[in-house]
């Protein structure tokens, strides 16, 4: 606890404020730190007087002038969801409370990305993507029953995903292929979960297909969902300007339910994006 403390009152850089709660709506009232009483100095102030200190005020500036914002599509979708939420998410630092199931989505994605990289030429087998779950998934706050449930759930879903999908691996280009590409104002960046040739039948890099996975639970599934559209038109553009590729199709990909949706890249809908 003292360790705490004095990580708190070390990272001001300018002013520091030590207050507390007297009183947050549990059953009996806060004590303050011990510590309190410990952090004793003259030049502390303890009443509410003015300022004391004599200095010229200047405006506020920025600590850096930044011309071209650096975000991603998972910071827009904050964004556009919520400005508040990307406010104390990505501005301020605050993150929600971590739940137990925190990182599940990104484990089976990781999995996926394994599975997909060391498979170029045709799917697994079910044996090895039992073995490549057991050697490989963690969840960092999931311990007991919950967590062996979630393990056995991503087994699940990679077993049918490579049963219904394996003819398309002798189709991949790339997994979780990173970009950057200036639009307007903003530098994006992000990856592509995965990168397929149309034309099974050339090695070369040609026209593609786009396909980013969810793992939304069946009931928050929604194929028309303008942000999924949104973020598959985005890396439409990216594949063009920053990897030099001409993506033809894109799809987003429910895992849970191991479904696919087609998402329109026409030209058009590029440009409205």
């Amino acid at each position: 606890e003292r360790r705490l403390f004095y990580v708190g009152i070390t990272r001001s850089e300018k002013f520091l404020f030590l207050t507390m709660a007297h009183d947050i709506g549990h059953r009996k009232p806060y004590n303050y730190s011990q510590f309190f009483d410990e952090y004793t100095h003259e030049t502390l102030i303890t009443s509410n007087i003015s300022d004391p200190t004599s200095r010229q005020h200047i405006t506020p500036t920025p600590k850096t002038n930044l011309e071209i914002i650096p975000t991603s599509f998972t910071d827009l979708q904050y964004y556009l969801q919520c400005p508040y939420d990307y406010l104390l998410r990505k501005l301020m630092g605050f993150s929600p409370t971590i739940d137990l199931s925190f990182g599940y989505g990104l484990q089976i994605h990781n999995l996926l990305n394994l599975i997909h990289a060391e498979n170029h030429e045709k799917a697994p087998s079910e044996s090895e993507v039992e073995e490549l779950a057991n050697k490989e998934f963690f969840l960092r706050y999931t311990r007991g029953p919950i967590y062996d449930n979630m393990k056995g759930k991503a087994k699940e879903i990679l077993k049918n995903y490579i049963t219904r999908f394996g003819k398309d691996f002798p189709l991949i280009l790339e997994t979780e292929k990173p970009f950057e590409f200036v639009l307007g104002d903003a530098l994006i960046s992000g990856q592509i979960d995965l990168i397929t040739k149309i034309d099974p039948d050339t090695h070369e890099i040609l026209d593609v297909n786009l396909i980013d996975f969810k793992t939304e639970k069946k009931e928050g599934r929604r194929e028309r969902n303008p942000l999924n559209i949104l973020q598959l038109r985005l890396y439409a553009i990216a594949a063009g300007r920053a990897l030099g590729l001409n993506p033809i199709q894109s799809h987003v990909h429910y895992l849970t339910d191991n479904v696919r949706f087609k998402v329109d890249i026409s030209p058009e809908k590029i440009k409205k994006a």
